[in-house]
């Protein structure tokens, strides 16, 4: 043994200095080791000689760079790997502090506010590395760091990395891969396709243990273990331990299942149910109602609530599903369904229902920064993810609930739900609400109503102005939302037959009909609302009854016109996003973490703050204190601690310095569908016109020669487009992906553009540099998930943000012809400050140490809600 680590210290003498052993376990022996090229402690992982001979370095090495690509505040990184002397090995961060396995063995049981945390965070990291297409298979203890007790999984994709290398020959090695405790069923039984959902139960088994003080099976040898975990089922935590809140013993029990259909879809899903207080298992339903439809499986049910919402859900569900009307009255009820973090769409509603009532669908961003569409049926425990819908928006249900419209791409497009290829509806920029009558015809807005045959076709303009429309169950009339910068959103009645439109004199958003006569709609101020329509006189008749409050609404800045995130059923059961007011500080954050808040006169809303290039003033976008969506652009001496507000409109935002500081480049809403780019100097005077184009343009930055603009434009998508500052020619489009591309951030030399897209992954974004002087010369930065990228001032660094938004990295750039760029490095991890997807919402510094980033006052929630049966209780005042 002296002699093999004798020639170990030998063959790796150039980059590392051995120190000592500090762990063993079946795959490797572990030594503490200094990194002499980065002067740094680090974990050297060297396989055991017996399996290193099996696999072979070449292949071993090809597989393990699956794992130095994963990016995230959870997972342990990987530094290097190679082979040295037929050793091979892997290095990783050296870890100050214990692991779980350590500390369980010294506490047993941890309270169950901790287990949950940790396992929540190890779930998030799964959640992204299975996004990666990465699978752990060996999630335990002793792989769970707990430094300052925030949890870092290491080993990621090893046992991954030695499975592939050895392909059909592990049996040579002797080696089972995987903790007998801790083993899926299906790792078990050596079975060859393991899914994502192997790591939830084993990372199920780890709570489990958390909780009761010992692993779900246990025996005297891995045999018998093994043995147990396919035959037996293990006992309930609450037989072990009575405190263990209901929900949480019954994800656990989920997540243990023997099937892998029968677990959580997705780590994500478990870590939602242990913060659901009303998640439940199927079974726990059983001779309560059923929920099912005629001819259903008997095993789906609705996974909601506790049981006197499941039973009312089950009283609506059986009557809409079984001749489409509603029975005998029921009583109103009112749940959160656990969805993860919705995406808010910047036009238009993320939530559709069903006209039966039957099904929802909403768009939900997942841990790498995208977002796709999931359907979730309210007799069902969990949504369905809807393939080939990634980055898409927008849903709306066909009139029979068969198919799912929603736009993705510059497109309108439709797909089966129960299975089907996706078609293309039309053409069409990111609209302001789609509706699918039934009459085989969508209406869209863009500002302006379009329609078009829900088959496919060319979309006809209607002569008409509005947004949110739905097409009434006659299929001729429609209700919309007709903007105005000076009053306000207010209802109007369209006619497809000849094109006519009736005001009705009352604000609102997001129009429904309802079956009986009634229109249901959004307050400005987010009250959902019903009036009876007399649709022969085209009028609303008597005082709007109040429904619900608190439904979130997007207004764009200035009032003049909105969306309600809304989804209402023919029978008037209603699903709708919560809302909540934002306040924010901000915060310089160092190199090493420490923070300081800035003093402002009040907490407000703030977003993409500047540093002037002296460094004495910021330049921010301020919210209006009476709505979070009207915004002025500010600037804040930095020693005197006081405001300037340069802009009055209240529909300014994204602003930017130009490269002397003399002015601020700003977007300013002018209509629906029209953002135009202006100027104004730092201390203030008249805005100027800065440019007016047919496409709206959000996020411009102007070179450091001043003499171009580069901009972002929304047409058929976010694309980035340069011009001189002088107009002397045409704009031309700089980026030529079929992705969205964002964020733009210009170097100091005027040289190279970095910015974000989804060109290498379309569910997620990363970093790329461009040159400007060759635009078809483009370079990836980051490697799974960056964005947001700003420019250190002399040019030598370029920081961007993960995927998530709370981990802050940096790549060191050598100045040249050429983008040479070096290692990505993460500086710190920080949660709570906020992202934004067009434009970066922090700034470095001039002396490039310090940062300035907005962090969250008032955690922004978005929760999905159903409320059900609130008409039927109508219907009865109104006979009585």
């Amino acid at each position: 043994m002296t002699d093999l680590l004798d020639r170990l210290k030998t063959a790796l003498a150039d980059r590392y200095r051995i120190e000592r052993e500090i762990g063993s376990g079946g795959m490797a022996t572990v030594y503490l080791a200094e990194d002499l090229k980065h002067d740094r402690k680090v974990a050297l992982k060297v396989l055991k000689p017996e399996l290193a001979a099996v696999l072979g370095a070449e292949r071993f090495i090809q597989e393990i760079k699956t794992t130095a690509n994963l990016q995230h505040p959870h997972i342990l990184p990987l530094f290097d790997s190679g082979e040295a002397d037929s050793f091979l090995y892997y290095v990783m961060p050296h870890i100050e502090g214990e692991t779980l396995r350590e500390k369980l063995n010294r506490e047993t049981q941890l309270s169950i506010d901790e287990a949950v945390k940790i396992t929540t965070e190890v779930a998030d990291a799964l959640h992204y590395a299975h996004g990666q297409g990465v699978i752990h298979r060996d999630i335990k203890p002793e792989n769970i760091l707990l430094p300052n007790g925030r949890p870092m999984v290491a080993d990621f994709g090893i046992a991954l990395a030695v499975s592939a290398a050895a392909g059909g020959r592990m049996t040579e090695t002797g080696l089972l891969l995987g903790t007998p405790q801790y083993m899926s069923p299906e790792q078990a039984t050596a079975e060859k396709t393991i899914t994502n959902r192997s790591d939830i139960y084993s990372l199920g088994a780890v709570l489990y243990e958390m909780l009761t003080g010992d692993p779900p099976h246990t025996g005297s040898n891995a045999q018998q273990i093994i043995s147990r975990i396919v035959t037996q089922e293990a006992a309930p935590v609450t037989s072990k331990r009575k405190s263990v809140p209901p929900n949480v013993a019954a994800a656990t029990a989920k997540a243990l299942e023997k099937l892998p259909a029968d677990r959580f879809q997705s780590a994500t899903i478990f870590a939602e149910a242990l913060a659901n207080r009303s998640f439940t298992l199927p079974t726990a339903l059983a001779g309560a109602s059923s929920l099912t439809a005629k001819g259903e499986s008997q095993s789906r049910r609705l996974v909601l609530a506790g049981a006197i919402v499941i039973a009312a859900v089950a009283g609506y569900l059986v009557g809409i599903l079984a001749d489409g009307k509603p029975a005998q009255p029921r009583q109103v009820v009112r749940f959160a369904v656990p969805t993860g973090q919705v995406v808010v769409s910047p036009r238009g509603s993320s939530i559709a229902m069903s006209a039966d009532g039957s099904r929802i669908a909403y768009v939900r961003k997942d841990s790498m920064g995208g977002q796709h569409i999931l359907v979730h049926s309210l007799d069902a425990s969990s949504p369905v993810p809807i393939p080939a819908t990634e980055g898409g928006s927008q849903p709306f249900f066909s009139p029979d609930g068969q198919s799912l419209g929603f736009w993705q791409d510059g497109k309108l497009k439709r797909v089966p739900l129960g299975g089907g290829e996706v078609s293309i509806i039309c053409d069409a920029p990111k609209p302001y609400g789609v509706s699918w009558g039934p009459n085989g015809i969508i209406v869209f807005s863009t500002g302006s109503l379009h329609r078009v045959p829900a088959a496919g076709g060319e979309p006809v303009r209607l002569p008409v102005g509005g947004i949110q429309p739905h097409i009434l169950q006659d299929g001729r009339t429609v209700l919309v939302s007709t903007p105005s910068v000076d009053e306000g959103p207010s209802l109007a009645i369209l006619s497809l037959e000849d094109d006519s439109v009736t005001p009705l004199n009352q604000p609102g958003l997001a129009p429904h009909g309802v079956d009986g006569g009634y229109v249901v709609f959004v307050s400005p101020d987010g009250v959902l609302l019903t009036s009876k329509l007399d649709s022969r006189r085209k009028r609303l008749i008597g005082t709007p009854r109040q429904i619900q409050d608190g439904v979130f609404d997007g207004m764009y800045w200035g009032g003049g016109t909105g969306w309600a995130h809304l989804g209402v059923s023919r029978s008037g059961a209603f699903v709708y996003l919560d809302g909540q007011s934002r306040l924010s500080e901000l915060v310089t954050v160092d190199r090493e973490g420490g923070e300081t808040s800035v003093d402002w006169a009040e907490p407000r809303r703030y977003g993409f703050p500047r540093f002037s290039p002296d460094g004495r003033h910021l330049t921010v976008e301020v919210a209006h204190p009476t709505s979070s969506n009207a915004a002025d652009i500010w600037t804040l001496d930095l020693g005197l601690r006081t405001p300037n507000r340069l802009t009055f409109d209240s529909s300014s935002a994204y602003p930017e310095l130009t490269p002397d500081g003399s002015h601020v480049v700003y977007s300013k809403f002018i209509a629906p569908g029209d953002w135009d780019l202006f100027r104004v100097g730092i201390d203030g005077g008249s805005p100027q016109h800065l440019l007016e184009l047919p496409r709206e343009q959000w996020i411009g930055v102007v070179s450091p020669d001043s003499l171009a603009l580069i901009f972002m434009e929304f047409d058929q998508g976010n694309h980035l487009w340069t011009v001189p500052s002088d107009r002397s020619v045409e704009p031309k489009r700089l980026t030529a992906s079929r992705f969205f591309e964002r964020a733009p951030a210009v170097s100091p030399n005027g040289r190279w553009l970095a910015y974000t897209s989804g060109e290498s992954r379309a569910s997620q974004n990363d970093v790329y540099v461009l040159d400007l002087s060759d635009p078809e010369v483009v370079r990836p930065v980051s490697v799974g998930g960056g964005r947001e990228p700003v420019w250190r001032p002399d040019g030598r660094e370029l920081f961007f943000r993960s995927a998530n938004g709370d981990t802050l990295f940096s790549v060191s750039v050598t100045p040249g012809d050429q983008f040479v760029r070096g290692a990505v490095r993460r500086i710190w991890v920080r949660e709570g400050f906020a992202t934004n997807d067009f434009q970066a919402n922090y700034d470095v510094h001039p002396d490039g140490q310090q940062f300035i980033f907005v962090r969250d006052l008032t955690r922004d929630v978005r929760q999905v809600h159903v409320v059900l049966n609130w008409f039927d209780q109508l219907a009865v005042e109104q006979r009585n």
